[in-house]
């Protein structure tokens, strides 16, 4: 049986031919910060790295930089006084701890050991047979010293710069 032509079968390859470029517009993500073409695949704006898909806040790596972006924009753009505060809240208590055990661990290293100045002798002192020898421990005393050296320095930096961007945002009204 043939089948009978119809008007409309004229129009369906325009269709077709719309809806193909519909489908190739729609597979692309626009960014809703800067509003860039990104491509169907992509988890990350490639302008200004928001993450674009629920797969940049689950995935282990992508985490990692999915909270980079919100920290960036935290410091680079505190327009609200809650992302201001916020940052506060959550650095300043540790760069408080961190300041203090750092003192603390110098004025130690000024006073010497407790066995010096009169006090029990150090656990590192009565090492068991095969256990780390006094110049490790004290190897590994610099390098944890040198990390939280480290993590004051970069948490002040970020709310020093949070702080220095928020004080010169225009005035909203």
């Amino acid at each position: 049986m043939a089948r009978v032509p119809h008007a409309d079968d004229a129009a369906q390859p325009d269709q077709q031919a719309e809806l193909d470029r519909t489908a190739d517009r729609h597979a692309s993500i626009i960014c809703a910060n800067c509003v860039s073409e990104n491509g169907p695949f992509e988890h990350f704006c490639h302008q200004c790295g928001l993450p674009l898909t629920a797969y940049a806040t689950i995935a282990p790596l992508e985490q990692v930089y999915t909270l980079g972006h919100g920290y960036r924009e935290a410091t680079d753009h505190p327009t609200r006084p809650i992302i201001f505060y916020g940052l506060w809240l959550l650095l300043g208590p540790q760069v408080l701890l961190f300041a203090i055990g750092l003192l603390g661990y110098m004025g130690s290293l000024m006073l010497g050991p407790p066995s010096a100045i009169g006090g029990a002798a150090s656990p590192v002192d009565a090492t068991p047979l095969g256990g780390p020898t006094a110049a490790t421990a004290q190897g590994l005393e610099w390098v944890g010293t040198a990390l939280v050296a480290g993590l004051l320095v970069i948490y002040i930096a970020i709310l020093y710069k949070a702080t220095r961007n928020y004080l010169r945002r225009p005035a909203t009204t």
